[in-house]
């Protein structure tokens, strides 16, 4: 009897004779989609440059400390008048005015510090003829010490063309 497959044994039933065939994976069905992962958005590349606060930052800087530069200046001229600082106008004497020896005016100054502290001197000086200006030559004078004096030379790049005469136009002392 227990040659026969489709006749029932009692083999059959019994859990201690029965065998369970290998799982062989196959193809499977297709599931559920796992559940989407979504990540949060990357951050924009940044801008190359300035931003238009930084520029706008920027110009309105630039034209404050050109405000300030200005005032200053004027400031200056206001106080000193036209002509530089009026308390160092004493302190400055034409002390030769003629030609070098390759033809250039000049006009050699004295300068006598009268203040209290160190001064620095800017000092503009004219060449002229008549009414006719034929030119100018400066000197600058670092930290003259309060009661020290020198003598130094301002110099025109244009050449002598006869008779000039020499006068101090503007004083700046800090």
């Amino acid at each position: 009897m227990a040659d026969h497959p489709k006749r029932a044994d009692a083999s059959i039933c019994n859990p201690a004779v029965m065998t369970v065939p290998p799982i062989i994976p196959g193809p499977q069905a297709p599931g559920p989609e796992p559940a989407a992962q979504y990540l949060p958005a990357a951050p924009a590349p940044r801008k190359k440059g300035l931003s238009n606060g930084a520029i706008i930052a920027i110009i309105f800087g630039s034209v404050a400390v050109l405000g300030l530069v200005l005032v200053v200046c004027l400031g200056g001229v206001l106080a000193g008048g036209l002509g530089g600082n009026a308390a160092a106008a004493d302190e400055i004497s034409i002390a030769s005015c003629g030609a070098t020896a390759a033809g250039n005016m000049v006009a050699e100054l004295r300068v006598e510090n009268k203040s209290k502290s160190d001064k620095t001197y800017f000092i503009t000086v004219e060449f002229v003829s008549g009414n006719e200006r034929l030119g100018d030559g400066h000197i600058v004078i670092n930290d003259l010490h309060p009661g020290q004096s020198t003598h130094e030379r301002a110099i025109a790049l244009v050449q002598s063309n006869g008779h000039f005469s020499c006068r101090v136009t503007d004083v700046n002392r800090y």
